[in-house]
């Protein structure tokens, strides 16, 4: 409802202050035609009905605190109007300052209502397009954080939008799958098409949100992904099926992790069987180690049995150590990291590695005679040696050789390799490992997508696609890099990059993340506020910045010992360096020695810091609301 008499100034910034018991002490004259004649100490209330008679006023408590803020439309509804004035409070001991301006409502209530909802003024068109262009910016950012990709797809399983990064991710002709549905069931892995088609029927009928996990098999590489897929039918009034909104998560990675578990269960059962089988076998070899030793004691050396019984002895016990290994190995449990003299490591699992090879293959090493401490999962690292060596033997002809090199490596040193390309530089001290064979090397065309997940060229029934998929998270998880060079009838060669130990690794918390081995940390700005401080906060998040904002001191000054103070700033916000600033500063200065402050005031105000805080960094905000520059300034002292 709009009032006659109103219409002159409710798209004007007004301010007004009054008193602890909301009685008028200063009326902005542009109000003064509203109220008429009432004189001094009018009730606010009455002069917010005279600007609307549908305002009401806010309940005490929100007069009661330092500052607040609320949107009054200017029709109230419902449908509430998308347009009307913000009323904001500063408290200042008995004195409140009010002021109350033009402002778009809810996102919802803008994005319902029509052209014809807004007044005929310049003022709209400009406070709509900014808001506008914020919203599409927050878009863009949240959709480019977000681990997974957005849809809205027609009935007929074509699409209407697609996320423009399934092109990189995967390699999908996202124009292709906009134009046809059919091209989406291409890409479905064949056997799950009918559990596809079946469960988006049943969920439309159901008109409620479902979810479906199903595979996508890559067509330039033949990568089988998988895919959890978030959807919600969308329908007409009448109930007609329009199409399908959703989104979908790469979710390959689970999907290996728990066939890894369910397989580790598997294993753990078998080795609980093979671990007394192994046993048993132990005893009986031991039974022909002592027995055959007793007779070679017994036989004159010249006996035509002596040396078949010699034979026999020395056999036993080279079987009964090969089977002390394995039971030692069972007796470990994956997931645990130690420190580890990685030629001794490598050299103990050479003994087990011969046991895969058949007999017409040879194996060749050249471990340098150099202790390079390492700190890593033995059991795993064991795992993986054994599968790049299953491998070679796979690929090698019957009488291919095996080698496998270890020595020292300094920083800065340029390992070849074609995957990835050129190889890679090691970003520090450690050892390189080499296992190379003589096989059929790799194609070309198959060397980018040989670390994908289930991406094998083996029969079915010889592998699954997981070794070097896990050969690579095994590696970066502990620091290293990984390359494979390879030619078509010449072999393979793997080099395996693992940083030396400076024997901290196991003072650093789990899970803690780095970048070429410098800690990344989050860049964190907190704000004591003063006015509104809205416009800052949005373009500092915008900078990737982790930003929160107070009002009341005895808040900010409960949240600062979570603050790190070598990566954050304070910033006091607002006109004057009021006694609430002042006191926040006191604490601060007294408390958090190590955080830095900076006062951020209107370039009006500048001198405006009282003595003692003088030597207090100060920035201004540029006249007409261009923060830009101030935003570039507080990123240079965050640095």
């Amino acid at each position: 409802m709009k009032s006659p008499v109103s219409e002159s100034v409710h798209y004007d910034p007004l301010q007004l202050v009054v008193d602890q018991d909301l009685r008028v002490v200063k009326l902005d004259p542009a109000l003064q035609p509203l109220v008429g004649s009432a004189g001094e100490k009018l009730e606010l209330a009455v002069v917010l009905k005279a600007i609307n008679p549908e305002w009401e006023l806010p309940k005490a408590p929100f007069f009661e605190a330092e500052n607040n803020t609320q949107f009054l439309p200017w029709e109230p509804g419902p449908p509430a109007s998308p347009h009307g004035m913000r009323l904001q409070t500063l408290r200042t001991g008995e004195i409140i300052c009010c002021s109350l301006t033009p402002a778009l409502g809810t996102a919802q209530a803008v994005a319902e209502a029509g052209m014809h909802d807004f007044p005929d003024t310049e003022q709209w068109g400009p406070a709509l397009f900014m808001r506008l262009k914020k919203s599409e910016n927050r878009v863009k950012i949240y959709s480019h954080h977000f681990p997974g990709f957005m849809y809205q797809q027609r009935p007929d399983l074509s699409f209407s939008y697609l996320d423009p990064s399934l092109r990189d991710a995967f390699g999908l002709d996202v124009n292709l799958l906009q134009r046809s549905g059919g091209a989406l069931m291409d890409l479905i892995y064949e056997k799950d098409r009918d559990y596809y088609l079946h469960e988006v029927q049943q969920g439309a009928k159901n008109n409620e949100r479902f979810t479906l996990n199903y595979r996508l098999k890559l067509p330039h590489t033949g990568q089988i992904i998988y895919l959890q897929d978030f959807r919600s039918p969308v329908k007409s009034a009448n109930g007609l099926l329009l199409g399908y909104e959703g989104v979908w998560l790469d979710i390959t990675r689970q999907s290996v992790a728990e066939k890894r578990l369910s397989s580790a269960g598997w294993k753990e059962s078998l080795a609980t069987l093979t671990s007394g089988l192994l046993h048993d076998f132990k005893n009986s070899m031991t039974g022909i180690g002592t027995l055959s030793e007793l007779y070679c004691r017994s036989m004159d050396p010249s006996h035509p049995w002596h040396e078949g019984m010699t034979m026999i002895r020395k056999n036993a016990l080279e079987a009964q150590k090969i089977v002390q290994r394995i039971i030692d190995l069972n007796r470990e449990e994956a997931g645990k990291r130690n420190y580890h003299n990685l030629r001794e490591l490598i050299k103990d699992q050479i003994d087990l590695v011969r046991i895969v090879l058949p007999k017409h293959m040879r194996i060749e090493t050249d471990i340098a005679e150099t202790d390079i401490p390492v700190y890593l999962d033995e059991v795993a690292f064991r795992q993986m040696m054994l599968n790049l060596v299953i491998n070679s033997r796979d690929a090698s002809p019957h009488d291919g050789t095996i080698t496998i090199n270890m020595r020292a490596l300094e920083a800065g040193t340029n390992i070849e390799g074609d995957v990835p390309p050129s190889g890679f530089v090691s970003p520090k001290e450690g050892a390189l490992i080499e296992i190379a064979d003589e096989g059929h090397g790799i194609p070309p065309e198959n060397l980018p997508h040989v670390f994908n997940p289930y991406y094998t060229t083996k029969e079915i029934s010889k592998g699954s696609g997981l070794g070097l998929y896990n050969t690579k998270i095994f590696i970066q998880d502990h620091g290293g890099e990984i390359t494979i060079q390879s030619q078509q009838n010449q072999g393979t060669t793997i080099r395996l990059f693992l940083p030396t130990a400076d024997f901290t690794e196991s003072l650093k918390p789990t899970g803690e993340k780095r970048d070429g081995g410098r800690r990344t940390e989050r860049r964190t700005v907190v704000i004591f506020n003063e006015s509104n401080a809205a416009e800052l906060i949005d373009h500092l998040r915008d900078q990737q910045c982790e930003v929160i904002a107070f009002a009341q001191a005895e808040r900010l000054l409960r949240y600062l010992p979570d603050v790190p103070p070598e990566s954050s700033l304070l910033l006091l916000v607002g006109s004057h360096f009021g006694p609430a600033m002042q006191k926040v500063a006191r604490e601060v200065e007294k408390r958090f020695p190590g955080l830095r402050m900076v006062h951020v005031h209107p370039a009006h105000d500048e001198g405006d810091l009282p003595a003692e805080f003088e030597h207090l960094l100060e920035l201004t905000i540029p006249p007409g609301g261009k923060q830009r520059r101030l935003v570039m300034q507080i990123l240079d002292l965050l640095g």
